[in-house]
């Protein structure tokens, strides 16, 4: 970390090198890309499917544990306690179901995010070269830069004329 301050500030103190420096706010490119924003909805609405399917079946789970309670009088110790191992491997199946499906969307995120990072390179090289540019830095690293140096707009514009999806 203080190398890499030390690394930027040798870098800006350098008038020719500073003008070639600009950022971009990759977190904004991420969510106000085309594709980004549909990947975002993607996550989004799956996550939102996986909770109703979940909540569907702990429903469905409880009434089954109100049913189970109120029969505890009427049936033998023994098949109760079966019954009830069996509603707790059901939630405990839940469990794992829900906690697979909150790794798995996290998977998903993070391997949309670098799908979108490595379609983002070759536009940002491009331009790079176009605008005789030396180094983009992400935004959330600069701690104070003029707003004629970001750049964020006009990747998010280029990268909506090159990727729609990923």
């Amino acid at each position: 970390s203080k190398i890499y301050i030390f690394i930027i500030f040798i870098l800006v103190s350098s008038p020719t090198f500073a003008q070639g420096i600009y950022f971009m706010d990759f977190t904004k490119v991420l969510n106000q890309s085309t594709a980004g924003k549909e990947a975002q909805n993607f996550l989004k609405n799956k996550l939102k499917n996986d909770n109703a399917k979940f909540k569907k079946i702990s429903d469905g789970l409880r009434e089954s544990e109100k049913k189970l309670i109120a029969k505890k009088k009427t049936i033998s110790a023994e098949d109760y306690k079966k019954e009830i191992n069996l509603l707790r491997s059901k939630v405990n199946k839940l469990q794992n179901d829900q906690r697979n499906s909150i790794n798995k969307v996290a998977q998903l995120r993070k391997t949309g995010r670098e799908k979108l990072l490595k379609a983002l390179q070759p536009i940002m090289k491009k331009y790079m070269d176009e605008k005789k540019i030396t180094v983009i830095l992400d935004k959330k690293n600069v701690l104070l830069g003029l707003d004629t140096f970001d750049i964020t707009d006009e990747i998010i514009a280029l990268l909506n004329k090159e990727i729609k999806s990923i």
